[in-house]
This record gives C-alpha cells, structure tokens and sequence, in this order.
C-alpha cells in the first residue's frame, strides 16, 4: 500500500540509487538489472520545463529583470527564464542569454558543499562564467544563491 502511494516497485530503487548524488542515466541502468527499459525513461522526461517561484530568494522584486541565461554542468545545457519572481528551467540550449555560465559537476558540488565560491572556481579556469556584472548579481539573486556561495 505504501508503494501506490510513492510510485511502483522501482521508484524507491531509484531514491536510493539517488540517495548519495545525482547518477547519469546509464550508471542508473546498471543499478536497475531487472528493470523495464521503460522504468527510467519515463522518470527521465526532463524534456517538460519546470517553472519556479523565487519570490523566496527574491526580497525586492524591482532587483530582478525578465531575461535569460544559460547553463551547462558537464556538457547538459538548459535555460534559465526570468518572468517576474518567476524561474523556468528549460533542458537545452538557452536562446540568446545575457549570462552563461559553464562548470563540472565536481566544481559545482565543491561549491554546493561550501569548499569554494563560483568566484574562485571561475579564478582557476574550473568555471566559464560570461555576462555584465549586473546580469550575473541578478542571475545568483534569482537563484537563490547566497553571496558566500558565488563570491560576486
């Protein structure tokens, strides 16, 4: 009863399988001898944008503009949209961005984990960051990154 309420017999492999990290998706197939190949691929529709309120990260709305940036972490690119407090991933590439923003997976999570800043990181060529400075200060707002995270 408790698995209608979480998904199928596989959705829980999957949480744990996920438990220590993100995992790519043939390193999930290997977890999941025994699974339908459709078991991953209809949880890895990551094709639909999702769109976020940001009203959280966001203490004055006039501090933020509707624009565009890119990102890519380990050569996986999507879109980021600003519409108000409003943010929307897209996967792929992001049309015409004011900021990109380019790193590894291991930058991000030395970053994620407090052992660098976005700043220093983009200081030893471990993170291709591009845009006026503004952009980038709304970019990290929106976001919701705290300034101890990007150092700008």
């Amino acid at each position: 009863m408790a698995l209608e309420d979480v998904g199928d017999r596989w959705t829980l492999h999957i949480v744990y399988a996920l438990l220590d990290g993100p995992k790519r998706y043939v390193d999930l197939q290997a977890f999941l001898r025994g699974a339908g190949s459709n078991v991953l691929a209809d949880r890895g529709d990551d094709a639909k944008p999702e769109t976020f309120d940001q009203t959280w990260a966001v203490p004055d709305p006039e501090a933020v503009t509707d624009e565009i940036y890119r990102w890519s972490v380990d050569g996986v690119e999507f879109e980021l949209s600003v519409s108000g407090c409003f943010l929307t991933r897209t996967p792929g590439r992001g049309r015409k961005p004011i900021v990109t923003l380019s790193m590894t997976r291991s930058a991000l999570d030395a970053v994620l984990a407090g052992r660098r800043t976005i700043a220093d990181a983009a200081n030893a060529k471990e993170v291709a960051l591009t845009g006026p400075p503004d952009a980038i200060r709304r970019m990290f707002l929106i976001t919701g990154f705290p300034a101890a995270m990007h150092g700008f």
